[in-house]
């Protein structure tokens, strides 16, 4: 059905210009940013006001009508937008409330890093001496499982740290 015919026949109240109308309009439904449901309502407010301004006799140029089926849609799919805006979620609402930052993760796992490849460096002796100290051992319970002098155990010890704090090249606390 040509334009003409269209406009000619919806001022008519023929049912086929009407129906060819509507799938006009029905057409520009399909919308990813609005839920099928709403986008079938505005189909439906744009193709009744189509028809009341054919009705109205509004239109001079019948071929313009694919225009003007397309920009009253267009119009009252953006005024339904601007109605039903969503607030927009801000970049701290994302976040945790408390917490490290992901470049303090980042920092704090790059320290790690380091130190356990210092760790894997020492003499088994140290990293064992280390790590049960690390695990909550007193210096006087790791020379007793050891079978090794305390004097032996704290000179090992303080080494170890020593060795991972130059091999860290930052100031930890151990």
């Amino acid at each position: 059905m040509t334009p003409t015919q269209m406009l000619d026949g919806v001022q008519a109240r023929n049912p086929e210009a009407e129906t060819a109308l509507f799938h006009a309009v029905w057409k520009y439904r399909d919308n990813r940013s609005i839920d099928k449901s709403d986008a079938e309502d505005i189909a439906q407010d744009a193709a009744l006001k189509c028809w009341i301004t054919i009705k109205a006799g509004e239109i001079r140029n019948p071929e313009a009508l694919g225009s003007f089926v397309g920009t009253v849609h267009r119009n009252l799919k953006f005024e339904w937008l601007r109605r039903n805006r969503r607030p927009l979620l801000e970049l701290n609402e994302w976040l945790p409330a408390s917490g490290p930052t992901p470049e303090q993760d980042a920092i704090r796992n790059e320290r790690l890093m380091a130190i356990a490849h210092a760790i894997s460096e020492l003499k088994d002796c140290d990293r064992v001496i280390l790590l049960r100290w690390v695990n909550g051992e007193t210096l006087e319970q790791i020379a007793d499982s050891l079978g090794a002098k305390l004097s032996f155990v704290k000179t090992r010890h303080f080494r170890a740290k020593a060795r991972i704090r130059e091999a860290c090249g930052t100031h930890i606390s151990l």
